[in-house]
């Protein structure tokens, strides 16, 4: 839920009629291929977890889902969400 990765690396912008641009889209397996414009190449150079601080308390993800669910829930129409 609140977990996930901090990629680095170089990123190149390859655009319509660029080369390299044609052999990225089978990649992308979309229906809307035709309107993408550009697409952004990463060359990751490092990947690490990456945590929200809501675990650092010692709280398990379930924990945290249900936590959130109950907060959802009981919001009103219109109302402001506040931590």
């Amino acid at each position: 839920m609140r977990k996930g990765y901090r990629f680095a690396g170089t990123a190149t912008v390859l655009e319509r009629g660029e080369p390299g641009f044609e052999s990225m889209l089978p990649n992308l397996r979309s229906a809307l291929a035709h309107r993408i414009r550009a697409i952004v190449k990463i060359a990751v150079t490092k990947a690490l977890p990456l945590t929200s601080p809501a675990y650092d308390d010692g709280k398990t993800e379930p924990e945290l889902r249900r936590a959130f669910t109950a907060r959802f829930r009981g919001l009103q129409p219109g109302k402001r969400f506040e931590e």
